[in-house]
């Protein structure tokens, strides 16, 4: 990557972090990074794809291994690694848990998710498989158990509280 993208990218990833999408503005980016705005464009287009490649990059580096939902045959197995996998991929830098946060927080998050090894809409197909064989019930559609775990999920991440008290009745 050039030293004018390297710098984009570091200035958006800080901004982002602090602030939030709709808290950071492609100006603000620039003056950070000490470029002119017109070059962030250039390089990357506009802010919604900058926010994607800052989530892309940052967990690319944690070196998480995405799911692959066709090697789980047992339901436990398939939730125990999904846990497993998104708390390892918010302790590898905590800035992706704050970007994750913000997005959430985003009216139109929706439109900032991107479509990445890791996002929660990969543990559809594997539910649906799971409902399939008679695992998983149907009473409820896929993607809200997808939605329902994720949640779950985050609230653990982001209730570190309950992480303790989990922690603590599992170990004492």
């Amino acid at each position: 990557m050039d030293n004018t993208k390297s710098k984009i990218f570091a200035a958006a990833t800080d901004l982002f972090v602090q602030k939030g999408f709709s808290g950071t503005s492609i100006s603000d980016i620039a003056r950070r990074a000490k470029i002119n705005q017109s070059l962030i464009y250039h390089h990357i287009g506009n802010k919604q794809a900058l926010w994607a490649e800052v989530k892309k990059q940052l967990i690319e580096q944690s070196q998480i291994s995405p799911l692959i939902p066709e090697e789980f045959q047992d339901f436990k197995e398939f939730v125990a690694f999904i846990i497993q996998q998104r708390l390892q991929l918010y302790a590898s830098d905590s800035r992706i848990g704050r970007l994750i946060q913000w997005q959430m927080l985003e009216e139109k998050g929706e439109k900032l998710i991107g479509s990445m090894a890791m996002t929660p809409d990969n543990w559809i197909q594997a539910v649906e498989k799971f409902q399939k064989n008679g695992v998983v019930s149907r009473d409820f559609p896929a993607h809200h158990i997808a939605l329902f775990l994720y949640s779950a999920i985050n609230g653990l991440k982001i209730n570190r509280t309950l992480i303790l008290l989990l922690g603590m009745k599992n170990h004492g």
